[in-house]
This record gives structure tokens, C-alpha cells and sequence, in this order.
């Protein structure tokens, strides 16, 4: 399923390039795993937690478990789970 980015250029750049940029900054900052994921290794990744704000606020937190994800050996299934913040239906999107 894809989703449509709703809130581009308000949790995140709304341009590709400036996107672009705004995920390798993540990832390259003082907080964030220092590079990006470069190849795979024999590692299981059974789940993941990671912060789902503006990427300004937890970017490089989030980069450290994504870059877990990448280099791991994917799965047939990934399973997402998000807070809805509508305030309608189900806490959980």
C-alpha cells in the first residue's frame, strides 16, 4: 500500500533533493549512526522502534534502527504500526 506524503515540507523537505539531503544529514550527524548503510550482513532484525517525528527533532535516532533494517537480510513482510493522530477510529494506522 502506498501512502500519499500529506505533510512533506512540514516534518520533512518537501523537494527530493532537499529530502535527499535531510536523510544523508541524519545519518552523517553527531547523533546518527555516521553513514549510511553500505551492505548487507547474516543479521536477523526481528523489529524495530523508532521515533516518528519531524525528521529535524529524531532523524539521526531514527537513522540508527533504519540503518539496522537496511543492512540486514530482509524479510518477505514488514509490518508497520503508526499512531493516528486524526483523533477518528483506531489509536493505532
Amino acid at each position: 500500500m502506498a501512502r500519499k506524503p500529506i505533510v512533506a515540507g512540514q516534518f520533512y523537505e518537501g523537494d527530493f533533493g532537499a529530502l535527499d539531503k535531510q536523510i544523508n544529514d541524519c545519518f552523517e550527524s553527531k547523533f546518527g549512526p555516521g553513514a549510511l548503510p553500505l551492505g548487507k550482513r547474516e543479521k536477523n532484525v526481528l523489529g524495530i522502534i523508532a521515533p516518528h517525528a519531524g525528521y529535524v527533532f529524531s532523524g539521526p535516532c531514527a537513522a540508527w534502527a533504519y540503518k539496522e533494517v537496511a543492512e540486514s537480510k530482509f524479510p518477505d513482510l514488514f509490518i508497520m504500526l503508526g499512531l493516528s493522530h486524526s483523533g477518528f477510529g483506531s489509536c493505532i494506522s
